[in-house]
């Protein structure tokens, strides 16, 4: 017999953010997958970087496997690093900032409640401020990061309310029953 999720429960099962939408595996994953592009990315470069800089891109990625569970800590993370780079006065350039940095925030509006969020985001657009100013970026460019990093955090917000979807413990009773029963 086919099962069938009923459509009523189909926006507590896919919200943004949703315990529900992603298997456990999948943050692993994308941490692994980002800590591959990182080593690629540094191993393309002209001259051979510091051993320092394998580590910070690697604890960037791999702070990803975290995502849904601690996302304010993996966004501090993935901004202490990018402010390792600045203050070792590497220019951020790299392919892989943005794949950790982006999906941070994301993160961040996605798993935590409006209040903390906020704070969360407003705190990482502090720091990429500082990293700003520590690189010598314009005015411009900060502006730009910031406003992608706000757009993936308010990517991450649950639409309609205010609150972060149900988990699977108090999702509607009777989710996984049949449509025809």
């Amino acid at each position: 017999m086919c099962r069938r999720v009923r459509l009523g429960t189909f926006r507590a099962m896919s919200g943004s953010g949703s315990a529900e939408r992603w298997p456990r595996w999948a943050d692993p994953a994308i941490a692994a997958g980002m800590a591959a592009v990182a080593v690629v990315d540094l191993s393309a470069m002209g001259s051979t970087p510091p051993p320092w800089q394998y580590a910070t891109a690697l604890t960037m990625a791999t702070a990803l496997a975290w995502r849904r569970r601690a996302p304010v800590v993996v966004l501090l993370i993935v901004l202490g690093g990018v402010l390792v780079h600045d203050l070792n006065q590497v220019p951020l350039n790299n392919f892989y900032a943005p794949l950790t940095i982006y999906p941070a925030f994301y993160a961040v509006g996605a798993h935590r409640a409006l209040p903390v969020s906020a704070a969360a985001a407003g705190g990482g657009l502090v720091l990429l401020a500082l990293s700003s100013v520590l690189e010598g970026l314009p005015v411009g460019d900060f502006l730009f990061i910031g406003l992608v990093c706000l757009g993936s955090w308010g990517a991450g917000r649950p639409s309609g309310d205010a609150s972060p979807p149900p988990s699977r413990r108090t999702a509607e009773p009777g989710w996984r029953k049949s449509a025809s029963s």
